[in-house]
């Protein structure tokens, strides 16, 4: 098994339900600072000395949040100033396995159906069972070099 794909199976791996159990959990309307400030009965001044910023911090905090303008450092600062943790990652929506094998198997249909249009034009045409060969063998190639399947345009 080449290097790439262990490190996507080790990765579909970590990951497992975590994202899937947190999309189903979307964030609450005013945020995860506020939800959980209010759920903690903390007053924001009280947040923000223990975050070390200006009171009107944790408001401004508040808001970015809603926007998505806020960084990570601010929320990992006021997380940790009630006593909570920044979890952060990525969330596939299918493997990444899953995710190369589709790539692939467009990258190799563009390269496909490019070769047979310009074989036709200089009537060279090819059938279908040619076509499909030449994908697979193509999919496979770029399979194993998946650096090759981001040098073409979606």
């Amino acid at each position: 098994m080449k290097l790439h794909h262990l490190k996507a199976a080790q990765l579909d791996k970590a990951i497992g339900e975590g994202p899937a159990k947190l999309r189903r959990s979307p964030m609450p309307a005013g945020g995860w600072l506020k939800a959980v400030r209010t759920a903690l009965g903390a007053p924001a001044r009280q947040v923000a000395a223990q975050a070390g910023i200006a009171s009107t911090g944790v408001a401004a905090a508040e808001r970015g949040e809603r926007a998505g303008t806020i960084t990570l450092n601010q929320l990992r600062k006021l997380a940790a100033a009630m006593d909570c943790e920044l979890v952060y990652g990525l969330a596939p929506r299918t493997s990444l396995r899953q995710q190369l094998e589709h790539r692939a198997a467009e990258v190799a249909d563009q390269l496909v159906r490019t070769s047979a249009h310009s074989m036709s034009l200089e009537d060279q045409r090819t059938g279908k069972t040619f076509e499909h060969a030449l994908r697979e063998e193509t999919k496979r190639k770029l399979l194993s070099s998946p650096r090759k399947l981001w040098r073409y345009s979606k």
